[in-house]
C-alpha cells in the first residue's frame, strides 16, 4: 500500500527525496537530463520553454544553445528537425548543442512529457569574407572585415554567426567580429568559422611609410625568338617599359661616364643593363654579341668589346679595384661578373678606353656529376683548380672549374707585414652554387704570384700568365649541412647563392654566405687571410636565421648585402618573396620588403634575388634609405624605399 501510495504522489517524501523523475519518461543518457536534482531530475517539471537560439544559425558542427525556461528536467529531449541530437545541460535554463552532419534548415525543439517547445534555425552552407580595405594593412591600425552567409536554401543571412581567427596567430590580434589588427610586417590568413562554413583571406601587412615600387620593367619578358625585344644599346626607351626576363646581380650608384645609376645583369636575356638616376631610358652595355671570350695562357691577357661578346645567363654583380696585371702595383676599376651559364668568372674594365672584357677565371666547362661503372650514385668529381683543399696554394683561376656560379664579391687591400706595405691585392669570393663551396681568387702582380706558387712547392709553368690563385675557403665539395668549426672548408653546404663582406668585424673581415638548400647565412672567419699574414683561424657560425624569432623558416634565401657602417644584413628571401633584415646583434628579424603601404605595384615579390647596395641621403631621422631588388620571376627590377636601415 506504501509503495502504491509514493508512486501515485510522483512527488517528495519526507526522508526519501525525489523519486518522480527516475520514473518517468524514457531513459536518457545525455549529462544532465536525469536524475540530477541540480537540474531538476526528480521534481514534478513545468512544460519546457525555449525562447531563443544562440546563435539561430551555423555551420554543421557549430555548437549553439538553448535558451528558455525549464529545459533540463529528466526526460528532456532536442530535436533538430525530425532528429534527436544530444545535449548537454549548462544550467536548468541552459542547454549545450551542435549543429548535425547533414542537417538543413529547421526547427530545433525541446520535447519533454507531450510537451514541446521551438524556434527555427538556418545551417549556415557557405561564408564570404570581406576586407574593408585595400591591402596591404598598416601594422597597429586596424583591418576592418565583415562576413556573408548563406544558408543551405541558398538565402542570405542577415546576421551570420562566426568565429575570426588569424594564421599564424602571433601574426594580428583579432578584434571581435569585427577585424584584426596587424603586429608585424608580413602575410597571415584571416579566416571566417562556423563549423565546416568557413573563408579565407589572405592579407599582407606593413610598417610606417615603407614602400615597394615597380622600377624597371613592364612585366612582360623578353622574348628569346621574335617579338619586340627593346634590348639594343640605342634603343630609346623608358626603363619601366622595357622587357627584362630574369633579372639578377645588381649594382647602384654605378657610374658610366658622366651618368650615374642602376647596372643590373638580365641573366635570361644574356645582357648587362644600364639604367640612368630617374629611369627615363635604359641601355644594354654587355652582351648581345656572338663572340665567346675564351681564357689565354699568354703572357697578354685577350680583350673583348662588350658589345660584341654573347653572354650565357650572367648571375651575380661586384665593383671593385683589380690588380692589373700588365703593371706592377697599379689596380683599376672592375665589375666582376658571374656567368652561371658558361661556369666562368669575367671581369669587365669599364673605365678602360676603349672598355673591355676579360675571362679571369674558369675554364668554361663545368664540374660535372658521372655514373661509376660499378654502381648507379652520381659521384661528383672534385673542382679543378684547388686540388690543395684547404690552406696550400696551388690552383690557377683560368684553369679552375666551377658549376653554376651565382654571387660573386671582391675587395682590394694592402697587405702588411710588421706595419710595412708590402703589395697590393684583390680578392675575389665566388659562390660555387652546384660544387657546394665558397671559393676564393687572389688577384697579385705576377711577381707575387710566383712567390706563392714557389712556397707551395708547385710547378710554375708559365708564371708571367699566372693571373692569381684560388682556393676553396667553405664547403668540402659534396652537398651536405655540417660545420666544422675547426676548418670552414671541411664543412658541408648545399647551394649557397651568394656571398658577401663584413667589414664592420674590425681586421678579420668575415665573409657572409647563403646557404641556399640549407635556409640559412654563415658568416666565415678566417677566410681572407694570405700566406704572409699567418696561418688562417677558420670559424663558422650560422647568424640567420636568429634563434629567436617568430617569422617562418627562411625559404631559398639568395641575395645578401651588408650595410658597411650599421651592419644591418638584408636578404633576399626567395621562396617567401620577402626581403629580410638582420641587425648587427644578429638577435632579431623582421620582414621590411614585401609589401608597401603607399605605392601600387602591380603585385608582391615574386622569387627575389639579389638586392643592390643601400643609398642613404641626410642622416638621422630625415636620412631617406632605398635600394633595389631583382624580382627574378615577375621580370621587374623593384625599389624600396624608407625602410630601417
Amino acid at each position: 500500500m506504501l509503495l502504491l501510495l509514493l508512486v501515485a504522489c510522483r512527488g517528495p517524501v519526507p526522508g526519501l527525496g525525489f523519486l518522480g523523475g527516475a520514473f518517468a519518461g524514457a531513459p536518457d543518457s545525455t549529462p544532465g537530463a536525469a536524475g540530477d536534482p541540480a537540474a531538476g531530475g526528480g521534481r514534478a517539471a513545468s512544460a519546457p520553454v525555449l525562447e531563443a537560439l544562440e546563435p539561430d544559425n551555423g555551420g554543421v558542427g557549430a555548437v549553439f544553445h538553448l535558451k528558455g525556461r525549464s529545459l533540463a528536467a529528466n526526460g528532456t529531449k532536442v530535436f533538430f528537425g525530425d532528429r534527436e541530437i544530444g545535449f548537454s545541460v549548462e544550467t536548468d535554463g541552459r542547454l549545450r548543442a551542435r549543429v548535425p552532419e547533414g542537417a538543413q534548415n529547421a526547427l530545433v525543439r525541446v520535447e519533454r512529457g507531450g510537451e514541446q517547445s521551438a524556434k527555427p534555425f538556418r545551417v549556415t552552407a557557405r561564408l564570404v569574407l570581406n576586407l574593408l580595405k585595400a591591402l596591404p594593412a598598416a601594422v597597429g591600425l586596424p583591418l576592418p572585415v565583415t562576413v556573408d552567409g548563406y544558408d543551405t536554401a541558398g538565402a542570405a543571412i542577415q546576421d551570420p554567426a562566426f568565429d575570426l581567427l588569424v594564421d599564424p596567430p602571433e601574426a594580428a590580434d583579432v578584434v571581435g567580429r569585427t577585424g584584426v589588427v596587424p603586429r608585424r610586417v608580413g602575410t597571415f590568413a584571416i579566416q571566417a568559422v562556423s563549423g565546416q562554413a568557413e573563408d579565407i583571406k589572405n592579407a599582407t601587412s606593413c610598417k610606417g611609410d615603407f614602400r615597394l615600387e615597380d622600377y624597371i620593367g613592364d612585366g612582360h619578358p623578353y622574348q628569346i625568338y621574335g617579338g619586340p625585344q627593346l634590348m639594343h644599346a640605342t634603343q630609346s626607351v623608358k626603363a619601366s617599359e622595357a622587357h627584362l626576363l630574369r633579372p639578377w646581380g645588381l649594382i647602384n650608384d654605378f657610374q658610366l661616364g658622366a651618368e650615374k645609376g642602376l647596372l643590373f645583369a638580365d641573366s635570361g636575356s644574356g645582357r648587362l643593363r644600364f639604367v640612368p638616376d630617374g629611369g627615363a631610358s635604359i641601355k644594354t652595355v654587355m652582351g648581345g654579341g656572338n663572340m665567346v671570350p675564351i681564357a689565354t695562357d699568354s703572357a697578354a691577357a685577350v680583350d673583348y668589346d662588350p658589345l660584341k661578346i654573347e653572354l650565357l645567363e650572367p648571375a651575380g654583380l661586384a665593383i671593385g679595384k683589380d690588380i692589373d696585371d700588365q703593371a706592377t702595383e697599379s689596380v683599376r676599376d672592375v665589375v666582376v661578373i658571374a656567368e652561371r651559364g658558361r661556369h666562368r668568372i669575367l671581369a669587365w674594365y669599364y673605365t678602360k678606353a676603349p672598355p673591355n672584357v676579360r675571362v679571369i677565371a674558369g675554364t668554361g666547362n663545368p664540374t660535372f656529376t658521372r655514373q661509376t661503372a660499378t654502381d648507379s650514385a652520381l659521384v661528383q668529381s672534385q673542382a679543378l683548380g684547388d686540388q690543395d683543399i684547404p690552406k696550400k696554394v696551388c690552383g690557377e683561376p683560368t684553369s679552375a672549374t666551377f658549376w653554376d656560379p651565382a654571387g660573386v664579391a671582391i675587395t682590394n687591400r694592402e697587405i702588411k707585414v710588421n706595419n710595412k706595405p708590402l703589395f697590393r691585392v684583390a680578392e675575389i669570393f665566388v659562390a660555387d652554387t652546384n660544387n657546394h663551396v665558397v671559393r676564393r681568387i687572389v688577384r697579385k702582380t705576377p711577381s707575387e704570384v710566383a712567390k706563392d706558387f714557389n712556397a707551395a712547392g708547385c710547378s710554375q709553368g708559365n708564371l708571367k700568365a699566372k693571373t692569381g690563385i684560388i682556393i676553396t675557403v667553405v664547403g668540402n665539395g659534396k652537398a651536405g649541412d655540417s660545420i666544422a668549426v675547426a676548418e670552414a672548408s671541411g664543412s658541408a653546404i648545399n647551394a649557397p647563392l651568394d656571398v658577401a663582406l663584413d667589414p664592420t668585424n674590425g681586421l678579420d673581415v668575415p665573409i657572409l654566405v647563403s646557404d641556399s638548400n640549407n635556409n640559412r647565412i654563415l658568416q666565415v672567419k678566417g677566410a681572407m687571410t694570405v700566406p704572409e699574414e699567418g696561418t688562417p683561424s677558420f670559424g663558422i657560425d650560422v647568424i640567420a636565421p636568429p634563434a629567436a624569432h617568430d617569422l617562418a623558416p627562411l625559404g631559398h634565401p639568395a641575395g645578401l648585402y651588408l650595410q658597411p657602417v650599421t651592419g644591418t644584413l638584408l636578404i633576399a628571401d626567395t621562396l617567401r618573396n620577402r626581403v629580410l633584415l638582420v641587425p648587427k646583434t644578429r638577435t632579431t628579424m623582421a620582414e621590411v620588403g614585401s609589401c608597401s603601404l603607399e605605392a601600387t605595384p602591380s603585385a608582391g615579390l615574386v622569387w627575389p634575388r639579389a638586392i643592390a647596395p643601400v643609398k642613404i641621403d641626410g642622416a638621422g631621422v630625415d636620412a631617406k634609405v632605398e635600394t633595389f631588388v631583382s624580382d627574378f620571376l615577375s621580370n621587374r627590377i623593384r625599389r624600396l624605399k624608407n625602410f630601417p636601415n
